[in-house]
């Protein structure tokens, strides 16, 4: 059997428009571990020397050429919208190429059009999960084009990595939106902790793991206090301008570093790592000294800047009432960011269902669907 054959019928289904002569643009949504990465790459392959990956961030587009590079070596054309719509080079290299736009969630209305008007792209598809946290203060382009019934897409809703692993984590993310909806507690993956005081609750879980965990807080408050509160005290500080720092810290870069004479991205802004005496190793596997990359201390870190990445260790999760239209969202994210257990933290049990109320919100840009219509 051929590979196209034994691949889930909604795969299939993507690749036939994909591949179909009237396709121009499209969308390609799901949930985490629905197998969306995979089937970039499969597309990605069908056109390869005249295909470019996107993505809105330099932590995705090392994802991607992870997963694509590992096998057809061609990272060259794997890059962030903003270098693909900036770069004379690029822009005359990818003109007329077809483009598969990776997190589309975060992708603004405006880099969309930047790479509609700048590259004039043969084939144009935006892959993401519509219920991720939008880039800050914009209109997701996936959102808006979903509203589009001429626009073909293709929702992926089977699970095929994480299902196996902790069903609760995931049948709460497949849930997530319905009316009334509760969490539902499972001791393997998904664990309920009401306190008044979630701060220090969070700390007694964090040490209970021996600091094996990632905590994400909604306020910087919130965020600032725990880390503070878990600094290893016995670790060497650095010295200045480090001393906010200690041998042995996680850490997250906060920049894009790219190599100066090739400008291939060496590590991308969100990237997480550690301190070391000599500097600072990346979980990428690129090393620096301590003041040639930006990076924060990540024992602690809010929803945006989990944005991205996907965490191997347990997660501790403070929840906090948060902008209404955005509630769901920053939950569902922070959430969808672990592949082990997670602890969720909040105040009373008022505040869990508010907080998990659904629907989904989504904002979308009316003058871009109407002028889709026309």
């Amino acid at each position: 059997m051929s590979t196209f054959q034994s691949m889930p019928r909604l795969h299939s289904e993507m690749i036939t428009k994909w591949t179909s002569p009237d396709f121009t643009i499209g969308i390609l949504t799901g949930g985490p571990g629905c197998g969306k990465t995979s089937l970039i790459k499969h597309l990605f392959l069908i056109e390869p020397e005249k295909t470019c990956l996107l993505a809105s961030t330099g932590n995705a587009v090392d994802r991607l050429v992870h997963v694509i590079d590992a096998d057809t070596g061609l990272s060259a054309q794997i890059c962030t919208l903003a270098r693909a719509t900036s770069s004379p080079n690029l822009i005359e290299q990818f003109k007329n190429w077809s483009f598969i736009v990776d997190e589309s969630s975060m992708v603004s209305i405006e880099d969309a059009f930047n790479v509609l008007q700048v590259l004039l792209p043969k084939k144009l598809l935006f892959v993401g999960d519509i219920n991720q946290l939008p880039c800050v203060n914009a209109v997701s382009i996936l959102t808006t084009l979903c509203q589009i019934e001429k626009i073909p897409r293709v929702h992926l809703t089977e699970n095929l990595r994480q299902l196996h692993v902790h069903k609760a984590l995931c049948k709460n993310l497949a849930m997530m939106g319905t009316m009334n909806f509760i969490p539902i507690a499972d001791e393997d993956s998904f664990i309920l902790h009401e306190d008044t005081n979630p701060v220090k609750c969070a700390l007694d879980i964090y040490s209970s793991l021996g600091g094996n965990a990632q905590m994400i807080a909604f306020t910087k408050a919130e965020c600032q206090r725990l880390i503070d509160a878990t600094v290893d005290t016995s670790a060497p500080k650095l010295s200045a301008p480090f001393r906010q720092f200690r041998i042995g810290d996680r850490v997250q870069c906060t920049r894009n570093h790219y190599q100066k004479k090739t400008g291939k991205l060496q590590v991308a802004n969100g990237t997480m790592g550690i301190i070391t005496k000599r500097g600072v190793e990346y979980d990428n596997g690129f090393q620096c000294k301590y003041g040639e990359t930006y990076f924060t201390c990540s024992r602690c870190i809010n929803v945006h800047q989990s944005q991205g990445n996907e965490f191997d260790v347990p997660g501790i999760i403070i929840l906090s009432p948060w902008r209404a239209e955005e509630q769901l969202k920053i939950v569902y994210t922070a959430i969808s960011r672990f592949k082990e257990r997670v602890h969720i933290i909040y105040k009373n049990k008022r505040e869990l269902a508010n907080i998990f109320k659904g629907p989904f919100q989504h904002r979308v840009d009316h003058k871009i669907i109407d002028f889709f219509k026309t």
